[in-house]
């Protein structure tokens, strides 16, 4: 069982999520320490409530960051902790912490990074007229809400596949998505692929890539958990039944200038589940290289955004 930290600023609200999640099994882990940098938050009271360990500390009653965190850092060596999750936590962490507990801090940022770091994440969102709006949990590093998570080319992709899931099974529940995302990183490490960009590359080839995952790898894993059995017998369809032509490589060379897209035979859920694939590798194309013009054409597009629209 994982020992963590949680560092908190406020009412505690993702404090409690962390600890609920810690007491039910949802996690395989416990708070062992919970700091805050504000005495009267009502954060400490719940974490009190709870029998967890507190640091609670004024920063103005401190020489500089570097000393309360180094009393910090004393204190979760000596209680073993070995995650740190800042939850709502609104001080910058310092060198001292950092170099501490390298790559083993987690931060919850209220936003889509890159868009909108620091503080007034959610007031700017606002002020820009956002449609879409999400948080972002990422390792921290010496950026202000780093940058990790948005150079990662893996995690880029499986934000995309997972409204691919959301159009095959679009009553997949939230514990679902969290196990269906744990379940895509496993069938990349597979192949030997991770967060890390350069292993994308062919070690014998690196002018390409390693060969990617299908969906019946990622059939396989899912059917290794009962947990997950029940989006092994959805995703089925398109490995061994009727849809089985989505569970291969693709068979055409994506260089060419001219590229024709058909989905004209698919009906029901897999005409939207297609129309997406079809849009996102459409849109991939045309940002490609902005310098050279390009030009879509959709034939019967009525068939995907209805007869009666304008």
């Amino acid at each position: 069982m994982r020992r963590l930290a949680v560092f908190a600023s406020g009412q505690g609200t993702n404090f409690d999520a962390i600890a609920d999640a810690c007491s039910d099994g949802r996690l395989d882990a416990c708070v062992s320490l919970m700091v805050c940098d504000k005495p009267g938050a009502p954060v400490v009271a719940k974490a009190r409530e709870r029998g967890i360990e507190t640091f609670v500390f004024s920063p103005k009653d401190y020489g500089s960051k570097a000393d309360y965190e180094r009393e910090i850092v004393s204190m979760m060596e000596a209680r073993g902790v070995e995650l740190v999750c800042l939850a709502g936590y609104m001080r910058i962490v310092g060198d001292v912490l950092l170099n501490a507990y390298r790559g083993r801090i987690i931060n919850i940022h209220p936003s889509l990074l890159p868009a909108f770091r620091g503080a007034r994440a959610v007031e700017q969102a606002l002020e820009y007229g956002m449609k879409v709006y999400g948080l972002t949990i990422h390792y921290v590093d010496e950026q202000l809400d780093g940058s990790t998570v948005e150079h990662s080319m893996l995690a880029a992709k499986i934000q995309r596949l997972h409204i691919f899931f959301s159009l095959l099974i679009p009553d997949m529940n939230h514990e679902e998505r969290q196990l269906l995302d744990e379940a895509m990183i496993r069938t990349y490490a597979k192949k030997g692929i991770t967060h890390d960009n350069d292993t994308l590359r062919d070690p014998k080839h690196p002018e390409r890539y390693r060969e990617m995952p299908i969906l019946g790898d990622l059939y396989a894993v899912l059917k290794e958990s009962s947990s997950t059995l029940r989006l092994a017998n959805i995703l089925n369809r398109l490995v061994s039944g009727s849809a089985k032509t989505f569970n291969q490589q693709t068979n055409v060379s994506l260089d060419n200038k001219y590229i024709v897209l058909d989905i004209s035979e698919l009906t029901g859920d897999l005409l939207t589940v297609g129309m997406f694939m079809a849009l996102d590798f459409v849109w991939d194309k045309a940002k490609e290289n902005r310098t050279e013009e390009k030009a879509i054409f959709i034939d019967e597009i009525w068939q995907l955004v209805g007869a009666g629209s304008n």
